[in-house]
């Protein structure tokens, strides 16, 4: 049946969203993405999608208008930023320039008093999220390095730090004047950042902000070097933070960090989704990661499916009418134990009578991605209800 022909397949406004007919099972409906397909923003402009509606445009700092037509404000003209004896020079979509009248010095060690904000927020308009960071697992320490391009007079995203990593420190190393920025990703708010910060001075300093202290080199940088700035994070971070870089040459810089897990941590959670499933097909239901701990799996369905579970192309759990069975395939409940972990499966025939409800725990560190699959009798949807960092004791 091709439920889509029929009031689009109860999806919504066929405008803003599309109906996908699959067969032997529910349609799926997906949101048309305008901003990619047919965005009607200013090129100055943020579309943003907007589930089952018309996305929304709105100008970018340092623009004005309605979002679909944005002009460029001439700050030198309106709300000059520079002193006497300096020119005011504008800068599409950016702060204005102060540029020295005398020898090309704006007085400030470097600093050209735009903030290091070229009006864009700092994002390129990649949400580059980590960008070159490598946080690891959640409750792992470490380090690592990267190399950072930067832009000439522009703001650069360097990545993302999250919450839940302790003793935060970062270096940034160029042989060019760079100033480092940090923020608070979810309201915008301004750590560190010249000239609106909380931290804003040449010299080094430190701050409390929701909790966490902050402390920075200051813009002037380390050891008379301008390239060279750092950051530093007492206790442990309590909210998603992005790291942002204005450069004064362009150029690259060598991104130096570290971390350490938190006191008494535990890599833990839950979620659950909807699966669809193919009749006489396998299909894939998700990875589990490498280094997650004690986990607890249950698929729940009106109809007979089975569990498979993989390491690469090894197979733990599966039963196969060829014959190719797993190292567990039974119609019972069986162990495996599989390089210092245990597998736990309900076997084919499920729980309580119901082929539909099977479960996989294991117990134990994940040594590598698993993958799950599961293999449908009939078409229809199961429920994935799934958790990690469990009590051992409830996984039996």
């Amino acid at each position: 049946i091709n439920e889509c022909a029929t009031n689009n397949g109860n999806c919504g406004n066929a405008s803003y969203i599309t109906c996908v007919n699959n067969v032997g099972a529910a349609p799926t409906c997906q949101d048309i993405l305008e901003c990619e397909s047919n965005n009607p923003c200013d090129s100055n402009a943020t579309c943003t999608e907007k589930y089952a509606a018309a996305p929304s445009c709105e100008c970018k700092p340092f623009f004005n208008g309605d979002g679909y037509s944005c002009a460029d404000i001439l700050e030198c003209d309106t709300n000059n930023p520079c002193n006497d004896d300096q020119t005011c020079q504008e800068q599409v979509g950016a702060a204005p320039v102060c540029v020295d009248n005398n020898d090309g010095d704006n007085g400030n060690d470097g600093d050209n008093g735009n903030g290091g904000d070229n009006g864009n927020g700092g994002d390129n308009g990649d949400n580059s999220d980590t960008g070159g960071f490598d946080w690891g697992s959640a409750c792992e320490g470490g380090s690592g390095q990267f190399s950072q391009p930067i832009s000439y007079r522009d703001t650069v995203v360097v990545g993302d730090i999250p919450a839940n990593k302790a003793a935060v420190y970062i270096k940034l190393t160029s042989t060019e004047d760079v100033d480092v920025q940090l923020i608070d990703k979810a309201t915008g708010h301004e750590i560190i950042a010249w000239p609106n910060g909380d931290l804003n001075a040449h010299n080094e300093a430190c701050t409390t902000y929701e909790g966490v202290r902050y402390c920075y080199s200051g813009y002037n940088g380390t050891n008379g070097s301008l390239g060279d700035e750092w950051i530093r994070i007492e206790g442990t971070t309590n909210r998603l933070l992005t790291m942002r870089a204005y450069g004064y040459k362009a150029g690259d810089a060598i991104v130096d960090y570290s971390w350490a897990a938190p006191t008494g941590c535990v890599d833990a959670g839950e979620g659950s989704f909807q699966q669809a499933i193919v009749k006489d097909d396998i299909v894939e239901v998700g990875v589990i990661p490498a280094g997650k701990s004690n986990i607890k799996i249950q698929l729940t369905a009106d109809m007979d499916i089975d569990i498979q579970l993989y390491d690469g192309s090894t197979k733990l759990v599966a039963w196969s009418a060829d014959g190719s069975h797993g190292m567990l395939s039974g119609a019972a409940r069986q162990v495996l134990d599989y390089q210092g972990i245990k597998v736990v499966w309900s076997g084919y025939n499920g729980t309580d009578g119901n082929k539909g409800n099977e479960y996989i725990h294991i117990i134990g560190t994940v040594p590598s991605d698993f993958t799950m699959k599961v293999f449908g009798y009939e078409a229809g949807d199961a429920t994935v209800d799934y958790a990690w960092g469990v009590d051992p004791a409830e996984l039996n």
